[in-house]
């Protein structure tokens, strides 16, 4: 479907929400019959989104979006707290970040998320990931990366984190690493890896390996898969060590267990062998229990 027809379908939702909302009809088609801006307006953000921010950067398709959606009033309400933000007083910065933070952290809400899918909520909030003051930078790491996982998941949150995988604050490093787990993006691990081959403290180390999921890339499994297995060879906590271990048995599958064995053998370590074996009994399916504990046990 092209912008223009994309557009046209969202006008077109939005007259049908106007109808459906002043007729009193048609209520069993939405959650939230009694609100106006959700029955006019969801259908219409959710395409609009999908296809003008996510799958693509349609400029058309962006334009038309602050054309035909108005701003939520959840938007309008918060424009102080937007303003206290950049405020002078920094007690006032703080206490903004905070509460955007605590906001995205929230149960998750279709009008909250009103916020949080309104595009340019994200762009009065970018500029605070250069504050001085590292309080507000990791609340607002935390707001980012909480809202895009949850409500809208827009390229350009994925951009500005990425831009702090070389911040020198080790805290802030820590905080975006494990407010960036929820971006599915192969690009991602060309900054995981490159910090896989420094020396990490363990809390950063657990952090970045919390990458690796069952669902991650295969390439990138088979990639990573070494790295893992060469860090149970150092001297880690017994914390760290289990971390390991736990990602490395949720990237084993039938297309990485024959690497995996050609570079350890659990054999010859009783005491890492039980590792995993406690590792996949409490974490595994059961499949996956019954495929590891066959082929490593």
């Amino acid at each position: 479907m092209n912008s223009e027809k994309i557009i046209e379908k969202a006008k077109q939702l939005i007259r049908i929400g106007k109808q459906d909302f002043a007729n009193k009809s048609n209520a069993e088609s939405y959650r939230w019959f009694d609100n106006e801006y959700y029955v006019l307006y969801y259908n219409a953000i959710e395409l609009l989104l999908e296809n003008g921010f996510v799958k693509n950067i349609d400029t058309k398709l962006q334009n038309a979006y602050f054309d035909l959606i108005p701003e939520p009033e959840i938007f309008t309400k918060n424009k102080e707290q937007f303003d206290n933000l950049y405020s002078k007083d920094e007690a006032l910065r703080i206490s903004s970040a905070k509460y955007f933070s605590k906001l995205a952290r929230s149960e998750g809400s279709v009008f909250r998320g009103m916020l949080f899918r309104h595009p340019k909520t994200f762009e009065l909030l970018f500029p605070a990931l250069k504050a001085e003051n590292p309080k507000i930078v990791r609340e607002i790491i935390s707001a980012l990366g909480c809202a895009y996982d949850r409500y809208f998941k827009d390229p350009r949150v994925e951009k500005e984190l990425y831009k702090l995988y070389t911040h020198k604050d080790k805290e802030i490093l820590t905080f975006v690493i494990n407010w960036t787990t929820g971006i599915e993006k192969d690009e991602k691990f060309d900054y995981i890896f490159s910090l896989l081959e420094k020396k990490q403290t363990a809390k950063i180390l657990e952090s970045l390996v919390n990458h690796f999921r069952a669902s991650t890339n295969p390439k990138i499994k088979e990639k990573a898969l070494p790295i893992l297995i060469d860090f149970l060879e150092h001297k880690l906590t017994d914390s760290t060590m289990s971390s390991i271990v736990r990602r490395i048995i949720y990237i084993l599958d039938d297309k990485t267990i024959k690497l995996f064995k050609s570079k350890i053998n659990l054999d010859m370590n009783k005491k890492l062998k039980e590792l995993f074996r406690k590792q996949i009994n409490m974490y595994c399916s059961k499949e996956q229990k019954e495929f590891l504990t066959d082929e490593l046990l």
